[in-house]
């Protein structure tokens, strides 16, 4: 019964079978994945070793060492999740993090739709195209999370967006590095494939974004505000689809070029309120509630602030510059509060000349956020939580440092610029070294990325292990296996750059209001992989063991796709996303996905008579709506935010919107397939 490609294939996608059925995204319950994922790779292990003995390897130790590169390969997730969670700690503890939030809240006049579009949109596509490896999903999520969206909802919101500019992330590695080991079909065809994956792509633009802005947004909000997602979207697909077009090698910048440009027209169209209204009237400060659910306080005045033109009652010193505001002793009516150290805030117009501060008459947390009229106001230290009165006006237009004594306002363009700078530097610089780290015209990834020179120990039967002048680390030939290598790219991997780095500079940058030290925020981002290890180190194992076989026997992943392709003719057509899906899924990776079903694509294409690069953009198409189920994106977003929440919940949140995807990019994709030359030829 095993030596028939029917039965194999069955036994093969038993274990697939037991994972999709125990996440149960459909249930109220589901089974973690710190257990379906490793079980899942031991019955694939088991059923290999027990019924499939010289059909697909020849040694058991073909499957040992697959599991041996497994678990290796759980490092570059790992890697990733552990500088996002510490990146968003520093921000954090910084305060960078509450400074960016007021200014959003202020750029969009807490206008959720206009919130989701920059940030789950906007920003996740830029960082899509600099990065991918599911970072865009754990960098956006949190920001919408500490914006007051709730974070089940960012996480499955941000999901969903970024299986839009999937197919060229990391600088477009999806395609040109995804589809290298495709058999006849080099550089060349590369162009080609980008062409027809975004023209997928762009037609899904329109539609996709509207379902992850209703999971946050309420459907009303949404139509009311269509004009202004369809916008969005175009910013950002139009830009990318044209670069496709563009000579070779602009289609790998299509997401990360596309997203910057849609990025800034988001911004312009937001700034001006292009299509854009508001979901209710303006709402006073004493009935604005705080994000993150925290409970409203009573309050009270505590200081008066005005304008510095005569001596400081409080610290005795004389000052005669305008651009001053000092903290004057309250009038007798007004009960003192503790002294004022920090606090941000939107703060937009001069108008009243004195300013009214509040304080909570409860002790809040550290970062919390206040009500205001004009947006939130942000307080540092529990001791110095303070929210702003309706008279706030009095005070400068921009995020100012509020110390002892006195304000320091920055009102000249330049003043400003310096204060945004220094406190998004953590976002902006992220994604400044991830463009000079992934374009290859600069020179830096060649060097982050070189293989020799190199310095090599063999380690017995283990393999060989080496590392090279990029600090690459190899384990080569696992367990005497030719062919079945580890490869770590320690520089290159988006953790230690951007976001180690980034982060030590930022603490170094913002040392006088760091608020932790900087070996406790390490501890705590530690502290928060132990889940996630596990899970990962199951997924990974599965995927090396579908994907590995012995030297000239065909590989589980291989035979699934062959059946399939041999059995349903001309209805590969229908699947072949699936399969891309289904790569994805697992592998958190639509490169690894091209990379494993890449070459089955091309073997259906040319048994049915049809364009390989055809198949390809369906494959690729397939693989980044694989990304909004991904239980590696899933998981790397949740442990960033701390949730306790089961993988299938997600996908259950996630399972239509990527139906949707599918549905639309397939009827595209089939219909030019069969009714178009350009298509449906062989290539």
């Amino acid at each position: 019964m095993a030596n028939s490609p029917a039965a194999q294939t069955v036994f093969y996608l038993a274990p697939i079978a037991f994972l999709l059925a125990t996440l149960k995204p459909w249930g109220k319950h589901g089974v973690p994945s710190q257990k379906s994922l490793p079980i899942s790779a031991l019955l694939l292990y088991l059923i290999r070793l027990v019924l499939m003995r010289g059909i697909d390897y020849d040694t058991p130790n073909v499957l040992h060492a697959a599991i041996v590169s497994g678990l290796l390969d759980v490092m570059t997730p790992v890697s990733i999740i552990f500088g996002a969670i510490l990146l968003f700690r520093t921000m954090s503890e910084t305060q960078c993090m509450s400074w960016v939030v007021a200014m959003l809240h202020d750029l969009s006049s807490q206008h959720p739709v206009a919130e989701v579009m920059l940030i789950g949109w906007g920003f996740g596509y830029i960082v899509e195209g600099a990065s991918g490896f599911g970072t865009p999903v754990a960098l956006a999520a949190p920001i919408l999370a500490e914006l007051g969206h709730d974070p089940i909802k960012s996480v499955v919101c941000c999901l969903i967006m970024n299986g839009i500019p999937n197919p060229f992330g990391a600088v477009g590695t999806p395609v040109w590095f995804g589809f290298s080991a495709v058999a006849g079909h080099g550089d060349t065809y590369f162009p080609v494939i980008a062409q027809k994956t975004q023209t997928l792509v762009l037609v899904c633009t329109l539609v996709v974004p509207f379902t992850a802005v209703m999971v946050l947004v309420p459907p009303k909000v949404c139509l009311r505000n269509a004009g202004f997602i369809v916008l969005s979207c175009l910013a950002c697909g139009v830009p990318s689809y044209a670069l496709t077009w563009a000579p070779n090698p602009l289609f790998e910048f299509a997401s990360l070029i596309g997203g910057i440009v849609g990025f800034a027209l988001i911004m312009v169209l937001i700034y001006n309120r292009v299509l854009l209204f508001p979901d209710h009237p303006p709402k006073s400060a004493s009935s604005c509630r705080p994000p993150g659910g925290l409970r409203q306080c009573d309050l009270r005045p505590a200081m008066v602030i005005r304008r510095a033109n005569s001596v400081d009652k409080l610290s005795q010193e004389t000052t005669s510059t305008n651009d001053d505001w000092v903290i004057e002793a309250p009038p007798a009516e007004v009960t003192p509060g503790p002294t004022m150290d920090t606090a941000y805030g939107p703060l937009q117009t001069y108008g009243m000349e004195v300013a009214i501060v509040m304080t909570r008459d409860q002790p809040v947390q550290c970062d919390s956020m206040g009500p205001h009229q004009h947006g939130w106001v942000l307080f540092g230290r529990p001791e110095i939580a303070r929210m702003m009165s309706d008279a706030e006006g009095a005070l400068p237009c921009e995020p100012s440092l509020v110390s002892i004594g006195r304000v320091e306002a920055r009102k000249t363009m330049w003043g400003r610029l310096f204060v945004a700078a220094e406190n998004t530097f953590p976002i902006w610089g992220c994604v400044v070294l991830l463009i000079l780290t992934r374009v290859r015209g600069i020179g830096l990834k060649q060097a982050l990325t070189a293989e020799e020179p190199y310095a090599e120990v063999s380690l017995g039967r283990l393999g060989a292990f080496r590392v090279s002048a990029s600090l690459s680390l190899f384990l080569r030939d696992i367990l005497a296996q030719p062919g079945i290598h580890w490869r770590f790219q320690t520089l290159y991997v988006p953790a230690v750059i951007p976001f180690v780095v980034i982060s030590l500079l930022t603490m170094a940058l913002h040392r006088n209001r760091l608020q932790a030290s900087p070996l406790a925020i390490f501890a705590q981002t530690a502290a928060r992989l132990r889940g996630p290890i596990i899970a990962l180190a199951g997924a990974m194992a599965l995927v090396n063991l579908l994907r590995r076989s012995s030297e000239g026997l065909v590989s589980p992943a291989t035979k699934i796709g062959g059946t399939l392709s041999r059995g349903l003719g001309v209805g590969w057509v229908v699947v072949a996303p699936v399969l891309g899906a289904l790569g994805s899924f697992f592998s958190g990776s639509t490169t690894v996905s091209n990379l494993t079903f890449g070459d089955i694509q091309r073997v259906a294409a040319e048994q049915l008579g049809f364009s390989v690069s055809s198949f390809l953009a369906l494959q690729c198409m397939g693989g980044a709506l694989g990304n909004m189920i991904c239980i590696h994106n899933i998981l790397a977003a949740k442990t960033v935010l701390g949730l306790d929440v089961p993988e299938g919940e997600f996908i259950k949140k996630t399972a239509v919107p990527a139906a949707v995807y599918y549905m639309l990019g397939l009827a595209l994709g089939a219909a030019l397939i069969f009714t178009t030359a350009w298509w449906g030829a062989i290539d």
